[in-house]
């Protein structure tokens, strides 16, 4: 499949195939699963952003880059698939708003809702459904070293 890219946001395309593949998804995890798409979006929004400094677009391009993995450690069509991949955005979100700027996360925010609540929401919640397989998540990014 030929995914069209924007100068903005060469994601554009993939964020696109993940919405579709998202409202299609009908796992076990759905209603968490479904934050997937914007949340992907805010990654590339941040990545995108002057104020971002070089780490934090480091640890976001290891975000979004285990969304395009092929053989990610939770295949897809499995029925907790998308929650790894769930983890890592949070994890990174989560790391950004500790350690970054909770303002930089709210100033790129394009949904409804408390953004800063939702993270920490959906990190709990996906971090306890991946439980034991969080650090080889993390491992196959580079965000965790071994």
């Amino acid at each position: 499949m030929k995914v069209k890219r924007s100068a903005n946001n060469p994601y554009h395309g993939f964020q696109d195939t993940l919405k579709d593949t998202i409202e299609e998804f009908d796992g076990k995890y759905k209603e968490i699963v479904k934050y997937c798409p914007s949340l992907f979006a805010l990654l590339c929004k941040i990545l995108n952003d002057k104020a971002t400094d070089w780490n934090t677009k480091l640890m976001i391009d290891a975000a979004l880059a285990y969304f395009v993995l092929p053989d990610d450690i939770i295949p897809d069509n499995e029925e907790a698939g998308y929650v790894d991949d769930l983890f890592i955005v949070c994890h990174v979100l989560k790391d950004i708003k500790d350690n970054v700027s909770s303002e930089l996360i709210e100033a790129n925010w394009e949904g409804k809702g408390n953004i800063i609540q939702l993270i920490d929401e959906l990190y709990e919640k996906s971090n306890h459904i991946v439980k034991d397989q969080t650090s080889a998540i993390l491992r196959r990014v580079g965000l965790q070293k071994y």
